[in-house]
């Protein structure tokens, strides 16, 4: 019987339209609570399970295996996640007329990475055709916030477009993500992880508006033969390089994370083609799952304001570690990232009007020892840490 109640009252209170705002901090609130998009993208109902399993909230984009934009979003429903409907013409006014209600809809998508080339031109979307599109979707639906992608070239840093460009996008949309670069798949040695921090601080750069919610999306997968034979350096991410990456944005002002689970072929058989929207290893899914959770249990502490409490970074060796503080009570939160392929240590100076009388390492179980105010830590290659400094006035 307990179970039952439990079910029904999932199904109610799931089945009215969401309210959905964004926050001073750039973050999505959704009945006045901080929520964190965990998105995955152009999933077909039939791998929704497989995504959730790792912790994914959020599915973008409709239409994978045939899927009516009205089924995505009601297989959405059922499965207690959010949907994002893409819109790529002022002439699918009626789908969002139809769905602006919908009780799983999120935010719409307009057309993916417009700054590309695509549709015989460059850029494949103008700010003028997205503000066509934006301003029909806010005709209909001003409740929900309305999304643009923007492709790899700011992780890159070959834009394909001028930078003064994408300003122009920006009244046109009330988020903004960027695909940022898949390094582990790009041709070449080294990878450049870093890529992800500078996709970020180009997204940071547009938005003058300092409002609107940011994020990046991560390869969980080897792409392969996607357009043409893979290059033999090409591959799959380590769990590790997963994790680096996750932080590394966060970190850099990402209050959103996206997953491109898709594969044209395997590391095994390269040349062979073989598509599938999700093919990702096993131990990529539990390192996935284990920070996903970590992302969820810390959504009020990253979506906050950050603290005005001061803590300076000194990097001692040959690191590049950056920081985003937070607060919380009695504690203060340091999201840490190394964004270079160097180890080192560093040291963190915390600020003088208050006394520092713990440190932890969040989800590492251990503690560092201080030193009055101060201490120290070693980072290995790209390698993140949280740390939850215990203070007293």
């Amino acid at each position: 019987m307990r179970k039952i109640l439990f079910i029904l009252f999932f199904l109610i209170s799931f089945s009215f339209s969401a309210n959905v705002k964004i926050g001073q901090n750039r973050e999505i609130l959704i009945d006045d609570k901080p929520f964190f998009p965990i998105m995955s993208w152009v999933q077909p109902v039939a791998l929704f399970e497989e995504n959730i399993k790792i912790g994914v909230n959020v599915f973008v984009g409709q239409g994978a295996r045939g899927e009516k934009p009205k089924e995505f979003l009601d297989a959405c429903q059922k499965m207690g996640v959010y949907g994002a409907i893409s819109i790529h013409s002022v002439e699918q006014k009626n789908i969002v007329s139809e769905l602006k209600d919908h009780p799983a809809l999120l935010f719409w998508w307009l057309p993916d990475e417009p700054d590309n080339y695509g549709r015989g031109k460059l850029p494949k979307y103008t700010p003028e055709e997205i503000k066509e599109l934006y301003e029909m979707i806010k005709s209909i639906d001003k409740e929900h916030p309305v999304f643009v992608n923007f492709g790899s070239g700011l992780g890159t840093g070959s834009l394909p477009i001028p930078a003064r460009k994408y300003f122009e996008y920006i009244p046109y949309c009330d988020g903004l993500t960027t695909t940022g670069s898949y390094p582990e798949n790009a041709p070449g040695e080294p990878k450049e992880f870093f890529n992800k921090a500078r996709a970020m601080r180009y997204l940071v750069r547009f938005d003058t508006t300092k409002k609107k919610p940011l994020g990046q999306w991560i390869g969980l997968s080897y792409i392969g033969a996607e357009t043409q034979n893979p290059d033999p350096t090409a591959r799959g991410p380590k769990p590790e390089e997963v994790k680096a990456q996750i932080w590394m944005c966060i970190v850099e002002g990402a209050t959103s994370i996206g997953f491109f689970p898709h594969s044209w072929s395997t590391p095994e058989n390269p040349n062979v083609r073989n598509y599938t929207q999700f093919r990702v290893t096993d131990d990529v899914k539990k390192e996935v799952k284990r920070i996903t959770d970590q992302i969820k249990e810390l959504t009020p502490v990253i979506l906050s304001s950050d603290s005005a409490k001061k803590v300076n970074l000194i990097n001692l060796e040959e690191t590049d570690v950056n920081i985003r503080v937070k607060e919380k009570g009695d504690e203060i939160y340091i999201f840490a990232s190394n964004t270079r392929p160097r180890e080192g240590k560093v040291k963190f100076e915390i600020d003088q009007s208050i006394k520092v009388i713990s440190v932890k390492v969040y989800g590492e179980n251990r503690e560092i020892k201080n030193q009055g105010n101060n201490f120290e830590d070693t980072f290995k290659t790209y390698e993140p840490h949280i740390y939850i400094v215990k203070f007293s006035k």
